[in-house]
Protein backbone atom coordinates (compact mmCIF):
# COMPACT_ATOMS: atom_id res chain seq x y z
CA UNK A 1 0.00 0.00 0.00
CA UNK A 2 1.47 3.55 -0.68
CA UNK A 3 -0.54 6.07 1.57
CA UNK A 4 0.15 9.17 -0.62
CA UNK A 5 -1.57 11.48 1.74
CA UNK A 6 -2.59 11.88 5.00
CA UNK A 7 -4.16 15.24 7.00
CA UNK A 8 -2.95 13.93 10.17
CA UNK A 9 0.37 14.88 9.08
CA UNK A 10 0.18 18.48 8.50
CA UNK A 11 -2.10 21.52 10.45
CA UNK A 12 -5.21 22.42 9.36
CA UNK A 13 -4.39 25.38 7.77
CA UNK A 14 -2.42 23.28 5.13
CA UNK A 15 -4.71 20.46 4.91
CA UNK A 16 -7.13 21.56 2.17
CA UNK A 17 -4.72 23.51 -0.24
CA UNK A 18 -2.41 19.96 0.25
CA UNK A 19 -5.00 17.49 -0.69
CA UNK A 20 -5.87 19.45 -3.68
CA UNK A 21 -2.11 19.37 -4.75
CA UNK A 22 -2.03 15.98 -3.90
CA UNK A 23 -5.09 14.99 -6.03
CA UNK A 24 -3.90 16.48 -9.04
CA UNK A 25 -0.76 15.06 -9.03
CA UNK A 26 -1.27 11.15 -8.38
CA UNK A 27 -4.75 11.05 -9.54
CA UNK A 28 -5.28 12.41 -13.26
CA UNK A 29 -2.73 14.30 -13.62
CA UNK A 30 -4.13 16.67 -16.05
CA UNK A 31 -6.10 20.08 -16.13
CA UNK A 32 -9.56 20.69 -14.00
CA UNK A 33 -10.82 22.12 -11.36
CA UNK A 34 -11.19 20.86 -7.65
CA UNK A 35 -13.42 22.55 -5.19
CA UNK A 36 -13.88 21.03 -2.05
CA UNK A 37 -17.09 21.96 0.31
CA UNK A 38 -16.40 22.26 3.70
CA UNK A 39 -14.06 24.90 4.98
CA UNK A 40 -10.15 24.33 5.80
CA UNK A 41 -10.41 23.19 9.59
CA UNK A 42 -13.10 20.34 8.58
CA UNK A 43 -10.80 18.94 6.05
CA UNK A 44 -10.22 15.79 7.18
CA UNK A 45 -8.70 13.16 4.06
CA UNK A 46 -6.90 9.93 3.66
CA UNK A 47 -5.27 8.86 0.37
CA UNK A 48 -4.19 5.28 -0.78
CA UNK A 49 -3.10 3.59 -3.68
CA UNK A 50 -1.73 0.45 -5.13
CA UNK A 51 -0.97 -0.62 -8.83
CA UNK A 52 -2.60 -3.83 -10.02
CA UNK A 53 -0.42 -4.50 -13.42
CA UNK A 54 -1.99 -1.87 -16.06
CA UNK A 55 -4.69 -0.43 -12.96
CA UNK A 56 -4.11 1.56 -10.33
CA UNK A 57 -6.61 1.02 -7.32
CA UNK A 58 -7.39 4.26 -5.36
CA UNK A 59 -9.55 4.64 -1.77
CA UNK A 60 -10.26 8.21 -0.98
CA UNK A 61 -11.95 8.70 2.60
CA UNK A 62 -12.26 12.34 2.22
CA UNK A 63 -14.90 15.17 2.26
CA UNK A 64 -17.30 15.99 -0.46
CA UNK A 65 -15.79 17.70 -3.62
CA UNK A 66 -16.40 19.03 -7.04
CA UNK A 67 -14.37 18.07 -9.98
CA UNK A 68 -14.95 19.78 -13.27
CA UNK A 69 -12.88 19.29 -16.56
CA UNK A 70 -14.03 21.69 -18.98
CA UNK A 71 -13.37 21.84 -22.85
CA UNK A 72 -10.95 24.18 -22.29
CA UNK A 73 -8.84 21.61 -20.19
CA UNK A 74 -9.65 19.01 -22.43
CA UNK A 75 -7.92 20.98 -25.46
CA UNK A 76 -5.18 22.40 -23.29
CA UNK A 77 -4.40 19.09 -21.52
CA UNK A 78 -5.52 15.76 -23.47
CA UNK A 79 -5.48 12.62 -21.41
CA UNK A 80 -6.81 8.71 -22.08
CA UNK A 81 -7.01 8.01 -18.30
CA UNK A 82 -10.18 7.10 -17.78
CA UNK A 83 -11.59 5.74 -13.96
CA UNK A 84 -14.71 3.66 -12.69
CA UNK A 85 -15.35 4.83 -9.17
CA UNK A 86 -18.11 3.84 -6.62
CA UNK A 87 -19.21 6.17 -4.07
CA UNK A 88 -20.15 3.91 -1.30
CA UNK A 89 -23.05 5.79 0.82
CA UNK A 90 -23.45 8.87 -1.15
CA UNK A 91 -25.41 10.50 -3.58
CA UNK A 92 -23.77 12.89 -6.56
CA UNK A 93 -24.51 14.94 -9.53
CA UNK A 94 -22.89 14.37 -12.65
CA UNK A 95 -22.90 15.99 -15.70
CA UNK A 96 -21.20 14.49 -18.82
CA UNK A 97 -20.74 16.53 -22.53
CA UNK A 98 -23.75 18.63 -21.02
CA UNK A 99 -26.31 15.61 -20.15
CA UNK A 100 -26.74 15.19 -16.67
CA UNK A 101 -27.01 12.66 -14.08
CA UNK A 102 -27.22 10.71 -10.47
CA UNK A 103 -24.95 9.08 -9.58
CA UNK A 104 -26.35 6.27 -7.09
CA UNK A 105 -24.59 5.18 -3.92
CA UNK A 106 -23.13 1.56 -4.51
CA UNK A 107 -23.36 1.88 -7.93
CA UNK A 108 -20.18 2.38 -10.43
CA UNK A 109 -19.82 5.48 -12.63
CA UNK A 110 -17.00 5.40 -15.28
CA UNK A 111 -15.46 9.15 -15.95
CA UNK A 112 -13.91 9.41 -19.65
CA UNK A 113 -11.51 12.33 -19.10
CA UNK A 114 -11.47 12.85 -22.46
CA UNK A 115 -14.47 14.28 -22.44
CA UNK A 116 -15.49 17.60 -20.95
CA UNK A 117 -17.40 16.63 -17.55
CA UNK A 118 -18.19 17.60 -13.83
CA UNK A 119 -18.73 15.78 -10.88
CA UNK A 120 -19.42 16.77 -6.91
CA UNK A 121 -20.98 15.10 -3.34
CA UNK A 122 -21.18 16.56 -0.15
CA UNK A 123 -20.62 15.09 2.97
CA UNK A 124 -17.70 13.28 3.97
CA UNK A 125 -17.04 9.61 2.50
CA UNK A 126 -15.07 7.24 1.21
CA UNK A 127 -14.82 6.69 -2.94
CA UNK A 128 -13.13 3.90 -4.57
CA UNK A 129 -11.86 3.81 -8.07
CA UNK A 130 -9.99 1.92 -10.78
CA UNK A 131 -7.68 3.83 -13.26
CA UNK A 132 -7.17 2.67 -16.39
CA UNK A 133 -5.85 4.01 -19.45
CA UNK A 134 -8.56 3.95 -22.34
CA UNK A 135 -6.95 3.16 -25.56
CA UNK A 136 -6.53 -0.50 -23.36
CA UNK A 137 -9.97 -0.87 -23.44
CA UNK A 138 -10.21 -1.00 -27.49
CA UNK A 139 -13.40 0.31 -27.75
CA UNK A 140 -15.03 3.57 -29.74
CA UNK A 141 -15.34 6.52 -27.99
CA UNK A 142 -18.99 6.63 -28.75
CA UNK A 143 -19.96 3.18 -26.83
CA UNK A 144 -17.97 4.49 -23.52
CA UNK A 145 -20.31 7.67 -23.77
CA UNK A 146 -23.02 5.52 -23.76
CA UNK A 147 -22.60 3.97 -21.61
CA UNK A 148 -21.60 6.91 -19.37
CA UNK A 149 -24.35 6.89 -16.48
CA UNK A 150 -25.80 4.12 -17.14
CA UNK A 151 -23.34 1.42 -15.52
CA UNK A 152 -26.27 0.21 -13.00
CA UNK A 153 -28.26 -0.96 -15.82
CA UNK A 154 -26.21 -3.20 -17.25
CA UNK A 155 -26.70 -7.02 -15.53
CA UNK A 156 -23.00 -7.18 -15.33
CA UNK A 157 -22.67 -4.22 -12.90
CA UNK A 158 -22.85 -6.07 -9.52
CA UNK A 159 -19.56 -8.22 -10.79
CA UNK A 160 -17.98 -5.32 -11.43
CA UNK A 161 -18.47 -3.18 -8.05
CA UNK A 162 -17.68 -6.95 -6.04
CA UNK A 163 -14.67 -6.84 -8.09
CA UNK A 164 -13.66 -3.03 -7.31
CA UNK A 165 -14.24 -3.86 -3.69
CA UNK A 166 -12.97 -6.98 -2.68
CA UNK A 167 -9.71 -5.74 -4.15
CA UNK A 168 -9.52 -3.01 -2.34
CA UNK A 169 -10.08 -5.08 0.41
CA UNK A 170 -7.29 -7.18 -0.58
CA UNK A 171 -4.87 -4.74 -1.94
CA UNK A 172 -2.08 -4.97 -0.18
CA UNK A 173 -1.82 -8.60 -1.46
CA UNK A 174 -2.45 -8.08 -4.74
CA UNK A 175 0.32 -5.75 -5.55
CA UNK A 176 3.04 -8.05 -5.02
CA UNK A 177 1.00 -11.34 -6.43
CA UNK A 178 2.74 -12.77 -9.49
CA UNK A 179 -0.47 -12.85 -11.05
CA UNK A 180 -1.01 -9.11 -10.70
CA UNK A 181 -0.71 -8.41 -14.23
CA UNK A 182 -2.83 -10.81 -15.57
CA UNK A 183 -5.31 -9.69 -12.76
CA UNK A 184 -4.87 -6.20 -14.18
CA UNK A 185 -5.57 -7.31 -17.67
CA UNK A 186 -8.74 -9.01 -16.31
CA UNK A 187 -10.19 -6.05 -14.74
CA UNK A 188 -9.89 -4.35 -18.23
CA UNK A 189 -11.92 -7.16 -20.14
CA UNK A 190 -14.61 -6.94 -17.27
CA UNK A 191 -14.93 -2.98 -17.43
CA UNK A 192 -15.10 -3.49 -21.66
CA UNK A 193 -17.86 -5.83 -20.75
CA UNK A 194 -20.04 -3.79 -19.06
CA UNK A 195 -19.40 -0.88 -21.01
CA UNK A 196 -21.14 -2.69 -23.74
CA UNK A 197 -23.65 -4.16 -22.01
CA UNK A 198 -24.95 -0.69 -20.56
CA UNK A 199 -24.27 0.99 -24.24
CA UNK A 200 -27.11 -1.40 -24.68
CA UNK A 201 -25.30 -3.09 -27.80
CA UNK A 202 -26.50 -6.68 -26.38
CA UNK A 203 -24.51 -9.79 -26.01
CA UNK A 204 -23.63 -10.00 -29.97
CA UNK A 205 -21.76 -7.30 -29.82
CA UNK A 206 -18.38 -7.53 -31.44
CA UNK A 207 -15.94 -7.55 -28.12
CA UNK A 208 -18.01 -9.82 -26.78
CA UNK A 209 -17.55 -13.10 -29.34
CA UNK A 210 -14.36 -14.71 -30.34
CA UNK A 211 -12.36 -13.33 -32.25
CA UNK A 212 -12.88 -16.13 -35.02
CA UNK A 213 -16.21 -15.86 -34.99
CA UNK A 214 -15.53 -11.94 -35.30
CA UNK A 215 -13.49 -12.02 -37.91
CA UNK A 216 -16.01 -14.22 -39.40
CA UNK A 217 -18.94 -11.81 -38.84
CA UNK A 218 -16.36 -8.90 -40.46
CA UNK A 219 -15.85 -10.42 -43.37
CA UNK A 220 -19.39 -11.91 -43.88
CA UNK A 221 -20.69 -8.29 -43.82
CA UNK A 222 -17.97 -6.52 -45.55
CA UNK A 223 -18.96 -9.01 -48.54
CA UNK A 224 -22.78 -8.30 -48.55
CA UNK A 225 -22.04 -4.73 -47.96
CA UNK A 226 -19.41 -3.83 -50.40
CA UNK A 227 -21.08 -2.11 -52.74
CA UNK A 228 -21.69 0.70 -50.38
CA UNK A 229 -19.45 3.78 -51.52
CA UNK A 230 -19.74 4.73 -47.72
CA UNK A 231 -18.08 1.56 -46.23
CA UNK A 232 -14.57 1.64 -45.05
CA UNK A 233 -12.46 0.61 -42.40
CA UNK A 234 -13.81 2.95 -39.83
CA UNK A 235 -17.10 2.32 -40.50
CA UNK A 236 -16.51 -1.75 -40.04
CA UNK A 237 -15.67 -1.20 -36.95
CA UNK A 238 -18.42 0.85 -36.01
CA UNK A 239 -20.94 -1.41 -36.86
CA UNK A 240 -19.44 -4.32 -35.20
CA UNK A 241 -19.06 -2.02 -31.53
CA UNK A 242 -14.85 -2.17 -32.31
CA UNK A 243 -11.93 0.08 -32.38
CA UNK A 244 -10.31 0.61 -35.71
CA UNK A 245 -6.88 -0.33 -33.95
CA UNK A 246 -8.40 -3.55 -32.45
CA UNK A 247 -10.30 -4.25 -35.93
CA UNK A 248 -6.37 -3.94 -37.86
CA UNK A 249 -5.10 -6.07 -35.22
CA UNK A 250 -7.80 -9.15 -35.53
CA UNK A 251 -7.21 -8.88 -39.21
CA UNK A 252 -3.75 -9.15 -39.09
CA UNK A 253 -4.01 -11.92 -36.31
CA UNK A 254 -5.75 -13.99 -39.72
CA UNK A 255 -3.31 -12.69 -42.52
CA UNK A 256 -6.71 -11.04 -44.22
CA UNK A 257 -6.27 -7.19 -45.50
CA UNK A 258 -9.63 -5.75 -45.22
CA UNK A 259 -9.00 -3.33 -47.81
CA UNK A 260 -8.01 -5.97 -50.39
CA UNK A 261 -11.07 -7.74 -49.64
CA UNK A 262 -13.20 -4.87 -49.71
CA UNK A 263 -12.00 -3.67 -53.53
CA UNK A 264 -11.97 -7.78 -54.26
CA UNK A 265 -15.73 -8.05 -53.66
CA UNK A 266 -16.40 -4.86 -55.44
CA UNK A 267 -14.31 -5.52 -58.40
CA UNK A 268 -16.07 -8.95 -58.43
CA UNK A 269 -19.44 -7.45 -58.91
CA UNK A 270 -18.54 -4.83 -61.14
CA UNK A 271 -17.37 -7.57 -63.41
CA UNK A 272 -20.42 -9.82 -63.21
CA UNK A 273 -22.03 -6.38 -63.67
CA UNK A 274 -20.65 -6.02 -66.75
CA UNK A 275 -21.48 -9.09 -68.55
CA UNK A 276 -24.83 -9.25 -67.23
CA UNK A 277 -27.42 -8.46 -70.06
CA UNK A 278 -29.46 -5.93 -68.15
CA UNK A 279 -26.72 -3.70 -67.58
CA UNK A 280 -25.59 -3.50 -71.43
CA UNK A 281 -27.00 0.55 -71.90
CA UNK A 282 -25.08 0.93 -68.07
CA UNK A 283 -22.07 3.59 -68.58
CA UNK A 284 -18.96 1.98 -67.18
CA UNK A 285 -19.17 4.83 -64.26
CA UNK A 286 -22.55 4.10 -63.36
CA UNK A 287 -21.41 0.27 -63.01
CA UNK A 288 -18.21 1.79 -61.01
CA UNK A 289 -20.48 3.61 -58.41
CA UNK A 290 -22.92 0.86 -58.91
CA UNK A 291 -20.42 -1.46 -57.32
CA UNK A 292 -18.89 0.66 -54.43
CA UNK A 293 -16.32 3.25 -56.54
CA UNK A 294 -16.46 6.65 -56.22
CA UNK A 295 -13.74 6.91 -58.90
CA UNK A 296 -13.81 5.47 -62.62
CA UNK A 297 -10.43 5.70 -63.41
CA UNK A 298 -9.80 4.27 -60.07
CA UNK A 299 -12.14 1.57 -60.76
CA UNK A 300 -10.46 1.05 -64.51
CA UNK A 301 -7.08 0.92 -63.06
CA UNK A 302 -7.93 -1.74 -60.38
CA UNK A 303 -9.73 -3.79 -62.56
CA UNK A 304 -7.08 -4.13 -65.12
CA UNK A 305 -4.60 -4.96 -62.27
CA UNK A 306 -6.98 -7.85 -61.13
CA UNK A 307 -8.18 -9.36 -64.61
CA UNK A 308 -5.67 -8.00 -67.19
CA UNK A 309 -8.50 -6.06 -69.22
CA UNK A 310 -9.83 -2.86 -68.79
CA UNK A 311 -13.64 -2.64 -68.03
CA UNK A 312 -14.91 -2.05 -71.92
CA UNK A 313 -12.81 -4.99 -72.82
CA UNK A 314 -14.16 -7.18 -70.48
CA UNK A 315 -17.60 -6.21 -71.57
CA UNK A 316 -16.54 -6.53 -74.91
CA UNK A 317 -15.51 -10.08 -74.84
CA UNK A 318 -17.78 -11.67 -72.05
CA UNK A 319 -21.20 -9.62 -73.64
CA UNK A 320 -23.88 -12.23 -72.88
CA UNK A 321 -26.58 -11.24 -75.30
CA UNK A 322 -30.20 -10.14 -74.49
CA UNK A 323 -32.33 -12.57 -74.72
CA UNK A 324 -35.12 -11.56 -77.66
CA UNK A 325 -38.42 -12.81 -76.21
CA UNK A 326 -38.80 -15.32 -79.21
CA UNK A 327 -39.12 -18.52 -79.11
CA UNK A 328 -35.42 -20.22 -80.88
CA UNK A 329 -36.24 -21.45 -84.73
CA UNK A 330 -35.69 -24.96 -85.59
CA UNK A 331 -34.70 -25.89 -88.49
CA UNK A 332 -37.28 -27.06 -91.07
CA UNK A 333 -39.63 -25.11 -89.78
Amino acid sequence: MSVVFDTATLPPRDRLPALIATLEQTTLRADRKLELTPGQDAVSARLETWQVGPVALLRANMPGMSTTRSAAHVRASPTSMLTVSLLPSRTGRREHEHRRYVARPGACEVFDYSRPLRFDWSGQDSPIGMFLDADDLDLPGDTIAAATGHLHTSPLHSLLTTQLASMIDHADGLTGDPAAEQLGHACIELIRAVLISAAEHGPCDGTAVPAHLLMRQILDFTRRRATDPDLHVPTIAAAHHISVRRLYRLCAEAGISLEQRLIAARLDHARHLLSAPAAHQRSIAAIAHASGFRDPTHFTRRFRQRYGLTPGQWRAEHKVPRASGLPPTTAGA
